[in-house]
């Protein structure tokens, strides 16, 4: 039976032989029993790296017993369906790297259950399909990367950009409850006040761009008549930046929501990014309450 340092932390498959911590080098086969050996000497594992793995699923089982695991790696593992990662679920684990292997949309959905996983890879996974990329939406802080550098397959990527939009849509929009058309009367104030100020911070950047710096005086009185949101450092007006031809060039709005009768959010894209801007009716004049932009499916506060 092989000997593993007790003390390894990190494990990884290299050239027929288990690297251990980077250096310390255990001839054994690569199977689930020695697997489960590696486990049992070495609890305190926390990154396991097994390319090109001959078993499927029952790695998951033994895996599970490793409460410090954070980073587990399978590429090329093409008898990996991922159905079993939902044992995983309550580990610390943040990465997963399961690139060419068998992963299905089960397999994904189940990954998604992990609670505390930030980052999945899975180029060159074609068991994996669109409607299994929407069916994790629900998940927040989670990246999934379906396209690598490695060759032609895992640049090509699973997705088609329509498709990809389709899944950040979902994210992005799954928590509104009252949705309102652009259209609707009851959002055409506030819309316009939204859009003059989009307008304003403009002209006031593009000001700022062609003097080579920007004028306080002017963004102070700008958001003190359009803005209610208090200012904060780092943010502007506080810290002063602009962006070449305006901020919000390109940026369209696309829906409203209805909170209260005197505050709406009102989303709006600008190529990749989701934005929202809270409008709230202070004193009969909207103003802009909060801006907040949406992040691997959560909204935090982005400043305007």
């Amino acid at each position: 039976m092989p000997e593993f340092p007790p003390n390894t932390y990190m494990l990884e498959y290299r050239d027929g032989t288990y690297l251990c911590n980077g250096t310390k080098r255990v001839a054994a086969p690569l199977d689930l029993e020695t697997l489960e050996e590696a486990v049992r000497q070495c609890p305190k594992l926390q990154q396991v790296s097994l390319d090109d793995a001959p078993f499927g699923d029952g790695c998951f089982p033994i895996l599970a017993q490793l409460p410090k695991l954070n980073t587990l790696a399978l590429l090329r593992g093409r008898q990996i369906t991922g159905h079993g990662l939902e044992l995983l679920k309550d580990l610390p684990l943040k990465n997963l790297f399961l690139q060419r292997t068998g992963l299905d949309d089960e397999g994904l959905a189940q990954a998604a259950q992990i609670k505390k996983l930030e980052n999945i890879y899975i180029a060159a996974c074609y068991h994996v399909t669109p409607k299994g990329l929407l069916a994790i939406s629900w998940r927040d802080k989670l990246w999934v990367s379906d396209t690598d550098m490695h060759d032609e397959a895992g640049l090509t990527g699973l997705f088609t950009e329509e498709e990809r939009k389709a899944y950040e849509d979902a994210r992005t929009y799954k928590i509104m409850k009252n949705r309102i058309s652009l259209d609707s009367p009851e959002l055409q104030d506030a819309i316009h006040a939204l859009q003059e100020f989009f307008d304003n911070m403009n002209r006031w950047e593009r000001m700022a761009e062609q003097k080579g710096h920007g004028n306080q005086a002017d963004i102070d009185a700008l958001f003190a008549r359009q803005v209610s949101l208090s200012p904060r450092p780092g943010w502007r007006p506080v810290h002063l930046s602009w962006r070449s031809g305006g901020t919000y060039t390109d940026c369209h709005l696309v829906v409203g929501e209805r909170v209260t009768k005197s505050k709406f959010w009102l989303y709006a894209e600008q190529g990749i990014f989701y934005y929202r801007y809270l409008m709230r009716l202070v004193d009969s004049k909207w103003m802009i309450d909060n801006a907040q932009q949406c992040r691997e499916g959560r909204w935090s506060f982005c400043g305007l």
